[in-house]
């Protein structure tokens, strides 16, 4: 497979945005997490009334994010019209895969800052469990140089 020195950098560019944005995401959350600790008051408790309504947009953005969002993807990729060059596809790809993954990891973050507001309102620590887990979610989906560049090569050589 040979794709233009253009086609390369402007897929890697776009990895490279995404190991920008992304920890600045999970970052922002970490800082934001600090000023609420900074601000707390009494001890913190653990299943003691925590609001579901947190808890739920966590899980429904989870599922959206690590199960929806890639089957989307994928049906996003199908959908790239089929061409002679592969470099065609190969920005074609890039692209969906940057804004696909831009996308679920925002929704990781929202739904992140919405826990940590329910931890600074609550104190329970069920809420700051589960941001710290949706902040996994979204440092676990940064992707490589390599695993981006791989991802792209599979999908024009499935094509």
């Amino acid at each position: 497979m040979y794709l233009s020195d253009e086609t390369i950098q402007h897929n890697l560019d776009r990895c490279r945005s995404l190991q920008l944005v992304l920890p600045a995401l999970a970052i922002s959350a970490v800082i934001y997490l600090g000023v609420v600790f900074s601000n707390l008051d009494g001890k913190l408790g653990l299943n003691q009334k925590p609001y579901p309504g947190p808890l739920f947009i966590a899980g429904c953005v989870f599922f959206v994010a690590t199960v929806v969002g890639p089957l989307f993807l994928r049906k996003l990729l199908s959908s790239v019209p089929q061409s002679k060059l592969q470099d065609t596809l190969a920005l074609n790809a890039g692209d969906k895969i940057f804004y696909m993954l831009l996308l679920s990891c925002g929704l990781l973050a929202a739904a992140t800052f919405i826990n940590i507001f329910a931890f600074s309102a609550t104190q329970d620590a069920v809420h700051l469990v589960v941001a710290c887990f949706l902040l996994v979610a979204i440092i676990s989906r940064i992707p490589s140089q390599a695993g981006f560049k791989r991802y792209i090569q599979q999908f024009i050589e499935y094509e």
